[in-house]
Parts: structure tokens; sequence; C-alpha cells
């Protein structure tokens, strides 16, 4: 389950980082997402709700962060 969190995480920040440095940020989430994929069906099952309601939350505030930095 932790293997699980840490690849949250890891793409969380991906998507931050994005805004900054698209390349770094690609890698970052490319690490986090090989992270994910190399667990166990059961352990994403265990975790998979939050983990992806976590990518998804965070995702939606870079988009909102992205469409404002439009308009300064």
């Amino acid at each position: 389950m932790l293997q699980v969190w840490i690849a949250a995480i890891l793409i969380v920040l991906g998507m931050f980082l994005l805004l900054a440095s698209p390349i770094t940020g690609g890698i970052t989430i490319g690490i986090g997402y090989a992270l994910y994929a190399n667990t166990s069906k059961a352990t994403r099952a265990d975790a998979e709700s939050t983990f992806w309601g976590i990518c998804l939350l965070c995702g939606a505030i870079v988009g909102i962060a992205a469409i404002l930095g439009l308009f300064r």
C-alpha cells in the first residue's frame, strides 16, 4: 500500500511540476505511474479510489491554475 501512496505523491507532484518544467513533470508522472503499475492488483484495489481521487483533484487544481495563468 505504501508503494501506491508514494506513486500517488509522485503523480501529484508531477502535475504541479508540469507548470514549471514540463519535462521534469512528465518524468515524475512517469515514475509515479511505473510504481503504481508494479503493485499487485489486491494492493491497488485497496488504495485505488483514494489514489485516483487525489490525482483528479490535483489535476483540476493544476488546470485551474493554468487557466488563470493565461489571464495574467
